[in-house]
């Protein structure tokens, strides 16, 4: 097959070599969280060797599809055949690297606003121009704009990468790091309706009807749903301030209640007359975190067949209709991660639309972070 062509750049984005006598390259990019790669390539293979930990790799000249190298390993099989194996991350990995910082004087980190500029001040605040100076990427810059749903955010000592990821599922939005020349470029990315519903842009409709879906993994999950909370906040006993929050009218069978411990959002932290309002707009993005499930998760799209191109016709972060006529299942949801895969069988593309579905870590996590009762009484 014709390779698709990969650049190398070292830990200060310095081009280094084109890279061609590859086996094969898997690429995986996540519109809200932080994607991997894995390169192979034969022992003797021209720059195979210099390939280190921190250099960049950047697919095809598609600036936003670059990664990091974590991982390196030789192995030999009893021919006295050699192959590497080059694992890594996104370049938005280094993010992983940074922690949230109270600021000065205070307990936490609050930031209020638009998605969009509470994560462009976290990533500043973090790893750019107003991090100390040990702590900044010099070759990153954050791009500003001013999107998104209306946020409150607080953190403390928090992973960077973790609290970006959670914005932008409350947001329903993504993040990307775009190569310039030698700078990283961060982006706040909203993606595009799609959906075979509205008629403002080209809808995209993946589906056995049209060749594009070729295996659907249909899944409806509500083990972990919740649709009301119950949030308290400072206080103690009965002097506890408590609020609920209803997305809806929801009563009986359909009533999922869910508590929510937000003693961390102390009025002294927050503007005159604005308490409530904060502390419903967590219990709101709180319950984002265990909305339902619905996702088509390992459709498997030809990238260059089909009636919708990849690329072309959608991108990661799209809202799609995606459509099994067999079984008549519709799901109208965002394309949240592209597996790219490079081999010796061609180029093949594995996508999920809709939320990821949350293994057995991910409801751990959700539990022992959100807890089902009160901690302190």
């Amino acid at each position: 097959m014709n390779k698709v062509p990969i650049k190398l750049f070292d830990s200060n984005l310095n081009f280094v070599a084109n890279l061609s006598a590859y086996e094969s390259l898997t690429f995986t990019r996540s519109h809200r969280g932080i994607g991997d790669f894995e390169l192979k390539m034969s022992y003797g293979a021209p720059y195979a060797d210099i390939i280190r930990k921190d250099m960049f790799i950047e697919v095809d000249d598609r600036t936003d599809v670059i990664g990091i190298v974590e991982y390196k390993q030789y192995t030999e099989d009893g021919d006295g055949d050699g192959m590497f194996t080059i694992k890594g991350m996104e370049a938005k990995g280094i993010f992983e690297r940074r922690l949230i910082f109270p600021t000065a004087g205070y307990s936490y980190n609050v930031e209020i606003g638009q998605a969009s500029t509470i994560m462009q001040n976290y990533v500043k605040e973090s790893a750019g121009s107003d991090a100390a100076v040990s702590r900044r990427f010099p070759f990153l810059i954050v791009d500003e704009v001013t999107q998104g749903a209306n946020l409150r955010r607080q953190a403390r000592y928090k992973n960077l990468a973790t609290e970006l990821e959670e914005i932008a599922t409350a947001d329903s939005s993504g993040w990307r790091l775009y190569r310039d020349g030698k700078n990283l470029r961060f982006k706040y990315v909203k993606g595009i309706n799609r959906v075979s519903s509205q008629s403002v842009n080209p809808s995209v409709i993946f589906s056995d009807q049209f060749d594009n879906l070729e295996e659907t993994d249909y899944i409806e999950d509500f083990s972990s749903y919740k649709n009301v909370a119950v949030i308290a906040g400072e206080g103690a006993g009965v002097n506890r301030v408590v609020y609920e929050e209803n997305l809806g009218t929801f009563a009986g069978l359909e009533r999922r209640e869910y508590f929510v411990d937000a003693r961390d959002i102390q009025s002294e932290n927050v503007p005159s007359g604005e308490l409530e309002s904060t502390l419903r707009a967590r219990a709101r993005e709180k319950l984002e975190e265990v909305a339902p499930i619905q996702t088509f998760e390992n459709g498997i799209i030809s990238g260059t067949f089909g009636a919708f191109r990849y690329l072309e016709d959608w991108d990661l972060g799209d809202v799609v209709t995606a459509l099994n006529t067999k079984v008549g299942l519709t799901a109208d949801a965002q394309i949240t991660m592209v597996h790219e895969s490079y081999t010796g069988e061609g180029f093949k593309i594995d996508v999920e639309i809709g939320e990821p579905i949350r293994g057995v870590k991910k409801a751990l996590e959700i539990r022992t972070s959100r807890l089902d009762g009160e901690l302190y009484r």
